[in-house]
């Protein structure tokens, strides 16, 4: 069965793309509006403004730890956890 990737996107719950050298967040995270877990660890991320992922509203784990963060801005609604 072949699946398209627009229709798999809106299945997703997590997104774990730690450790995979990213200098920003990849352009398209905005449109996985389901995502609950995003996992960004142990990346090479300098800031992270997430004003322009507000169809995120769900999510609820947020994890940008060991990154080269020198300014995060977020305002999630739901966001339980969160490890800078």
């Amino acid at each position: 069965r072949i699946v398209r990737l627009e229709d798999a996107a809106s299945k997703v719950e997590a997104l774990n793309i730690s450790g995979c050298n990213l200098e920003q967040i990849p352009g398209g995270i905005q449109q996985l509006g389901n995502l609950q877990v995003l996992l960004l660890g142990y990346n090479k991320l300098k800031t992270a403004d997430f004003a322009a992922f507000n169809a995120l509203q769900g999510l609820v784990e947020l994890n940008v730890s060991y990154n080269r963060l020198r300014s995060f801005s977020c305002n999630f609604q739901a966001l339980k956890e969160l490890n800078l």
